[in-house]
């Protein structure tokens, strides 16, 4: 009797801790949907690659904590929860694993979504494995920043995992749609603040249009999340709007909610986001649409009420700010007008930012605005050109020609690897807009595209398969389960179903970041979770319960685990232990490392004072010890030690060669840039970038210490940045210019005859023959060069690149005995004036 006692103490004291081990896991769950989307700092308090830094760096800090946390205590719950005796036994044996998979599957719709979700993983990980760069793969393209990263993706699926399996009862439910509610609101009551010209917090990096961002950074990503929580908002109004509509309670919480969901409204609106506002509209349709047909009249009813009241509070404010704003139009068309000269002159004052005292269009023109925008290079037509880039990225295949991209038949399957898109999108980049420079989007503006070129094919399948399996799941069980589900369940799976169609929607021309994949992941684990919370009673954290989606049996007289010895428990203990330090230390090394970094080198970069630059280079040090692997801090380095000059000792120069070398202080300084910019190139070496700035130093480095060799090597360097960039004319000819100064004309006429070929003579054509000219002359092919002078000004060649080869055309003629033509030239010299 003793001993069954101290079992039941023991069991007990283990009953407890999961109980609060739960506990601490909703509280995580709560704190990463509410505080990921708002999570941001002061502008000037970090520095990183990306311009919102102040933005992403928190939200992908939080992130990455919380699931480290998440983490922790799960692997904390495995190790002391009770254990089930046998079972699982027969997956070892492949005559009967699959039976037992299809066992499993069969057991409940909502393993439809793990499966597909398990897939998704094994995409990812397959990618990132065999990805073209193992590091950028998994830390990110700018680790610590926003982006596709293994790591982040890991995070996102263990946020899902710890939702879809431990959201058991009804007031976890209740919670976490509270908890979306309250984000959502905040979110876009920011943004209202925002369009008014009250962003309190200076957060918004959109300078030049009426556009908001609210705390995200990117209008598309503020109405990505304004579309969830919309739905998930009326949802909620229409479940604790019970009662009779003769009690004034009733209309007192009907006039709250479609307050709520006005802001929400609002906020949507003034993002100015096509396809958001088309996902929401997809959205509430097909929740009406399904709540008639599933739920009953008398939540649509709910539904309507609340929508309605909403939409025309929405109207009213809308109105009301353009009548104001025509009213002030009206008053100020009495003054005195600008002349048209000094219109034409300020654009900038004809078009105010938000917080100016400009009338502020309605939402119908906000709306026709948009759409008329919407074939324009940043509309649909944008989109398209990204498609197309994408759909030969996914096919062919580029790769750099400076290195070898292995696995090149797999590719198309499994992709470059996470987080590859903007390094490979440049390789197939075509010349656009007045300037014809290569653009170099971070995103397809197609989720499943964008997947497509990092994942392969497998990653694009197995991420629309998650959208299917939740759209398969629900629609199974509204049609043939709906019988035995309450009408909030049946409700609260309609809403889910609505908002997966609307986001599916979205995203096929949006774009998919930490904050609306955060609350995606979260509603998808709701969705997993929904049958367990309704068919449990309402009460806190119970009994233990079998998996997700098979029968609920209750512990309280058949299901006492068996004892375990306490050697088992030990060894358990002890992996438990391992593994928690494993995922404390990556979390401190490859999450918090970036935000220290950024906060260092934002310190570094606050004083450009000659006599501050020894303690800038220290800070910038810092940063780089910290964050290696940020390209921008080499940048930084590079610059603050260019402007040492005379303020730093002769004696650092040891730093720059072994120790009594006898080097000037500008060599030195020269080489430690170098160095520096070296470094960088071996972090991130698909950064073309990095290349161009390591060619660049080099060749001062070269001339510095008149060194051939040097300049060669710095030639190579940019000419290997133009074919990262292989249809950009200002790298290509940048390029052309510096193998043409280091004695390599050969290699100056492929790569000019390479770019013409690639943009079929359409980009520079003119400025293109003028350089193959120079190369022809330095190869002593005289008439070549002039024939190639000849056509570059028949290709309207100008400025002073046309002075120069009326010049030497008319140098040449005069030399080769036609006078004529000589003093032709030498008369369109003299006219071209002066340099």
């Amino acid at each position: 009797m003793t001993v069954v006692s101290g079992q039941n103490v023991s069991f007990d004291a283990h009953g407890r801790l999961v109980v609060w081990i739960n506990y601490a896991l909703e509280a995580l769950w709560l704190l990463v949907v509410v505080l990921v989307p708002l999570a941001f700092v002061s502008q000037d308090y970090v520095l990183s690659e990306a311009k919102i830094a102040y933005l992403e760096l928190p939200k992908i800090a939080l992130l990455r904590t919380m699931a480290g946390l998440m983490t922790i205590l799960w692997l904390l719950e495995w190790a002391i929860g009770p254990r089930s005796s046998g079972g699982g036994v027969s997956w070892l044996h492949p005559a009967t694993w699959l039976a037992e998979l299809g066992a499993w599957i069969q057991a409940s719709s909502t393993r439809w979504v793990f499966l597909a979700v398990w897939l998704f993983l094994g995409a990812v990980t397959l990618s990132t494995v065999l990805s073209a760069s193992f590091s950028v793969s998994m830390w990110g393209e700018v680790p610590g920043q926003d982006g596709n990263s293994a790591y982040t993706t890991l995070a996102y699926l263990l946020l899902f995992g710890v939702v879809a399996t431990h959201l058991k009862t009804r007031p976890q439910l209740w919670r976490l749609l509270g908890a979306i509610v309250v984000m959502g609101t905040l979110v876009a009551g920011y943004a209202v603040m925002e369009h008014y010209g009250q962003g309190i917090f200076d957060l918004k990096p959109w300078l030049a249009d009426r556009r908001v961002s609210s705390t995200l950074g990117n209008p598309i990503l503020a109405a990505a999340v304004m579309l969830m929580t919309i739905p998930i908002s009326l949802s909620v109004a229409a479940i604790t709007m019970r009662g009779s509509t003769r009690r004034v309670r009733f209309w007192v919480k009907a006039a709250l909610w479609a307050l709520i969901v006005s802001v929400q409204m609002q906020g949507i609106i003034y993002t100015l986001s096509r396809g958001p506002w088309i996902g929401t509209i997809l959205s509430l349709s097909v929740l009406l649409l399904l709540a008639v047909v599933f739920v009953g009249w008398r939540t649509s009813a709910r539904l309507a009420l609340v929508l309605v009241l909403a939409g025309g509070l929405t109207w009213i404010v809308i109105s009301t700010q353009a009548f104001r704003g025509q009213s002030q139009l009206t008053v100020n068309s009495g003054a005195t007008a600008p002349t048209p000269s000094a219109a034409a002159t300020t654009p900038s004052a004809a078009a105010p930012t938000p917080s100016a005292a400009a009338p502020t269009p309605g939402a119908t023109a906000l709306l026709a605005r948009r759409f008329a925008s919407s074939t324009s290079r940043v509309g649909i037509a944008g989109r398209l050109r990204h498609w197309e880039v994408s759909w030969r990225l996914m096919i062919h295949r580029p790769w750099f020609s400076f290195d070898t991209l292995s696995l090149q038949r797999l590719r198309p399957l499994i992709g470059y690897g996470p987080d590859f898109f903007r390094y490979t999108y440049l390789l197939e980049s075509p010349p656009s807009g007045e300037g014809m420079i290569p653009e170099g989007p971070r995103h397809a503006h197609n989720y499943f595209v964008y997947q497509g070129v990092e994942l392969g094919f497998l990653g694009s399948l197995t991420s629309l398969g998650v959208f299917s399996a939740i759209l398969l799941a629900g629609g199974y069980q509204l049609v043939w389960r709906r019988r035995g589900y309450s009408t909030d369940h049946k409700l609260l799976l309609v809403v889910l179903l609505a908002i997966m169609s609307g986001r599916l929607l979205e995203q096929m021309v949006g774009v998919a970041r930490v904050s609306d994949l955060t609350i995606s992941w979260a509603l998808l684990g709701i969705f997993v979770g929904l049958p367990v919370a309704f068919q449990v009673p309402a009460t806190a954290y119970g009994t233990p319960l079998q998996p997700v989606g098979g029968r609920q049996t209750h512990s309280s007289h058949h299901a006492v685990p068996a004892p375990r010895a306490d050697w088992q428990l030990f060894y358990r203990m002890a992996l438990v232990t391992f593994l928690i330090a494993g995922v404390a230390t990556l979390t401190w090394v490859k999450t918090w490392s970036y935000p220290r970094a950024a906060v260092a080198a934002a310190r570094a970069t606050q004083s450009t004072l000659p006599e501050d630059s020894l303690a800038n280079l220290k800070g910038m040090e810092r940063a780089l010890q910290l964050a290696p692997d940020v390209l921008v801090y080499y940048y930084y380095r590079a610059n603050i030690l260019s402007r040492l000059g005379d303020q730093v000792p002769v004696g650092r120069s040891g730093e720059c060669g072994p120790s009594g070398a006898n080097l000037s202080f500008k060599e030195c300084l020269s080489r430690e840039i170098y160095s520096n910019n070296l470094r960088g190139v071996e972090q991130r070496p698909f950064d073309y970038l990095s290349r161009l700035i390591l060619g660049d130093s080099e060749l001062v480095l070269a001339s510095v210490t008149q060194d051939a060799d040097l300049a060669t090597g710095g030639a190579r360097h940019i000419q290997e940045t133009a074919r990262m960039i292989p249809q950009s004319w200002q790298a290509r000819r940048f390029s052309a210019e510096l193998l043409i100064l280091t004695g390599q004309p050969d290699a100056a006429l492929r790569s000019l005859e390479e770019f013409l070929t690639l943009t079929q003579n359409k980009v520079h054509p003119d400025e293109a023959a003028f350089l193959q000219s120079k190369a022809y002359r330095d190869l002593g092919e005289t008439e070549d060069s002039v024939r190639s002078l000849e056509l570059s000004l028949e290709l309207g060649l100008s400025g002073d690149l046309a002075r120069e080869a009326h010049q030497i055309l008319a140098e040449f003629y005069a030399a080769s005995g036609k006078a004529d033509l000589a003093a032709d030239h030498q008369k369109s010299y003299n006219e071209l004036g002066q340099p």
